[in-house]
């Protein structure tokens, strides 16, 4: 055997390459751990981000101070003349407004509101949460031009009816327009014919809302007949030109008068006239020719204190040989009368007992005819019209001459509701010649006959040699004739009657 020692055997982990080798692993395991855990000052990882929840909304800040009410106007500027024709636009500011709610107006020099509009403020983000932009349109389209006044805006507090801010600016509505007024008919010394209304005429601009006032004076100034009325026309309220026309009533006037016709318009605050004019007119002609008294013509009336009678239920009158007969619209009457060159007393008028329904009124205004008959004093036929005074020289009754009647026909057939009465007074002198019309009267059909009649004319266009007839017919809506005269009712003149029954047959 050799000398030489046996090596040892010992565990393979108990060797010393396998024991530094697991030094080393454990050392950098113990490493890992402590750099994972920052015990090396290393950052920290972060842990897992939760899904994010809804944050509730942070509350507004509230001022140290409420903010202080104010507003502006920014357009118009102060003192402006405005172009009125359209629509005005004003535009302004305004800032810690209850709701934002702002008051526009316009006003005249006195205060009174001519225009008003409410509106709310627009925010914008100059301005922030409390203020912001206002706008309007004012509608001052019939203010007089010229008239002076403010634009106010203000905000009024709901509680206490408080204006809690409050601006206003200076204006002028529009560029003056000079008041001008004519008169275009009748022209300047025209002789009139008063035995109808006279028709005056002309043009205006720049009157207060229109408004014309006519008067006739005699050459001592006194009022023989006045109205009024309004320019017709665009914009007349403020100022636009216009046209305007009225009927003056001068049939009382005594014929051959002299005087003027006056127009003008007045300043409502003032009462002075800011535009007149005239024309010299002579009323009527002093030898028109007319009977010299009442006996002559049948009276159809043509005023009754006044006013116009009732359509549809004709009053008439006949004086002859001191007996006095006619008809009061629904019955006849008959008395007696005196009368010279002037005066008139009228006795003991009685007259039928029928009732009527229609139309409306007529047994109220037959009441009122027949009394004032009975006060006649005295009576005026100058001009072609007769006039009955009251002893106190009041004008209540006034007649026009006339051909009077009534209609019939045979036939039982109700006339339509658009059906249409037309009776013609002609001249029908010349056989060889078309007919003149001297008169004429259309009236909406009644229920059915007997249909009464007048047509009145005038005395100046009656020839006592001349013949003359009266005609009638019924027409439909659309003009077809229903029924129709067919004989020759002759009257006035040659011993013939103002008086006719007129009997109508199917065409």
């Amino acid at each position: 055997m050799s000398n030489t020692p046996t090596p040892e055997t010992k565990p393979t982990w108990q060797k010393p390459a396998y024991l530094i080798g697991g030094a080393i692993i454990i050392l950098l395991l113990i490493l890992g751990v402590m750099a994972a855990s920052g015990a090396f000052g290393g950052k920290e990882q972060p842990s897992p981000t939760p899904a994010p929840t809804a944050a509730p909304p942070l509350p507004t800040p509230k001022p140290d101070k409420p903010v202080e009410s104010a507003i502006s106007i920014l357009a118009p500027t102060n003192g402006a003349v405005l172009d009125i024709s359209n629509p005005v636009p004003v535009k302004g500011e305004g800032q810690g407004l209850f709701d934002g709610n702002v008051v526009v107006q316009a006003v005249d020099a006195d205060g009174n509101v001519l225009a008003e509009k409410t509106t709310g403020l627009k925010m914008t983000r100059e301005a922030g949460a409390t203020g912001g932009v206002w706008s309007v349109e004012l509608d001052v389209r019939d203010v007089m031009p010229g008239t002076k006044g403010q634009i106010l805006a203000f905000f009024t507090n709901s509680k206490n009816g408080d204006r809690v801010a409050e601006t206003s600016i200076a204006v002028t509505y529009g560029e003056a327009v000079e008041a001008m007024i004519n008169i275009q008919e009748p022209g300047n010394g025209a002789a009139l014919d008063i035995t109808h209304p006279v028709t005056v005429k002309g043009e205006g601009q720049g009157l207060f809302e229109g408004n014309v006032a006519v008067q006739a004076v005699d050459d001592n100034g006194a009022v023989l007949a006045e109205t009024s009325t309004t320019l017709q026309g665009q914009n007349i309220g403020a100022g636009g030109k216009g046209d305007w026309s009225v009927d003056l009533n001068l049939q009382d006037v005594v014929p051959g008068t002299t005087g003027k016709i006056v127009a003008f318009s007045t300043d409502p605050k003032s009462g002075d006239r800011v535009a007149e004019t005239s024309v010299d007119v002579t009323y009527g002609q002093g030898d028109v020719p007319g009977p010299s008294t009442l006996e002559g013509p049948l009276w159809a009336l043509a005023l009754l204190n006044g006013k116009q009678p009732l359509e549809g239920a004709p009053i008439y009158a006949l004086f002859e040989n001191g007996k006095l007969s006619g008809s009061a619209g629904c019955n006849t009457y008959s008395g007696g009368y005196q009368s010279d060159n002037k005066n008139l007393a009228v006795s003991n008028v009685t007259a039928t007992r029928q009732a009527c329904a229609e139309p409306a009124g007529v047994m109220e205004q037959e009441s009122e005819y027949l009394n004032l008959l009975g006060s006649a004093a005295t009576y005026s036929t100058a001009n072609g019209s007769l006039t009955i005074f009251d002893a106190n020289g009041n004008a209540v009754l006034n007649f026009k001459p006339a051909v009077a009647g009534e209609l019939t026909y045979k036939a039982r057939i109700a006339l339509p509701d658009t059906a249409q009465v037309i009776v013609t007074l002609e001249d029908v002198s010349k056989a060889d010649a078309a007919a003149v019309m001297i008169g004429q009267t259309i009236m909406a059909a009644p229920a059915g006959p007997p249909i009464p009649f007048v047509v009145t004319y005038n005395l100046n266009d009656i020839d006592a040699t001349h013949t003359y007839a009266v005609r009638a017919q019924i027409n439909d809506a659309d003009g077809a004739m229903l029924f129709v005269s067919t004989s020759s009712y002759q009257v006035i003149t040659q011993g013939k009657p103002s008086y006719v029954e007129i009997e109508l047959s199917q065409p």
